[in-house]
């Protein structure tokens, strides 16, 4: 089983685990608005959802792209000051490779 596995491209195997984070929330919303019998509301359901998404979204990327201004002072670029704990595609690449 674990042979299958590394011949699965990794953006497929992620982007297989990550989908039901979205789809299981926006099924149930279905089914409240069937049960309720009322599809709009289901829908105003995963209207606000979706709302709440995307404004988390976009505060967490204006977070990551503005760097922190304590790091700017040492001379930090707020580019490379948010990357703690994170890996680079390029960097994760390689060190697979070895």
């Amino acid at each position: 089983m674990r042979r299958i596995l590394t011949r699965i491209p990794i953006r497929f195997r992620t982007s297989s685990r990550s989908s039901p984070i979205f789809l299981i929330p926006a099924g149930l919303t279905y089914y409240l608005g069937r049960m309720v019998k009322s599809q709009g509301h289901g829908w105003a359901v995963w209207i606000a959802m979706a709302v709440m998404f995307v404004g988390g979204t976009l505060v967490a990327w204006n977070a990551e792209s503005t760097g922190n201004p304590r790091l700017t002072v040492l001379g930090v670029e707020a580019a490379d000051g948010n990357m703690e704990g994170k890996r680079r595609a390029s960097e994760s690449s390689t060190a697979r490779s070895l």
